[in-house]
């Protein structure tokens, strides 16, 4: 994303079952990039459990990174 400031954002779920996905850490330019790029990167747990603020919680963990935009770490229960 070439003149975009990528952030680190932590995104979790409270309870997921076995075999979901329980947290990812994505590098993205705001919330709503970080929480489609969950959604596209989803498991059993489907996609709303990460695009919906009543299913998963989202914080920004880093205001500056040299990651490259995407997934970069993945969580699994």
């Amino acid at each position: 994303m070439p003149g975009s400031s990528l952030s680190l954002w932590l995104l979790e779920r409270p309870h997921p079952d076995l075999d979901e996905i329980s947290a990812f850490v994505i590098c993205a330019p705001n919330e709503d990039a970080a929480r489609l790029v969950a959604v596209q990167n989803c498991g059993l747990e489907g996609g709303p459990a990460w695009a919906s603020n009543a299913k998963s919680s989202i914080r920004q963990i880093a205001t500056e990174t040299s990651e490259p935009a995407g997934v970069v770490l993945r969580a699994d229960r």
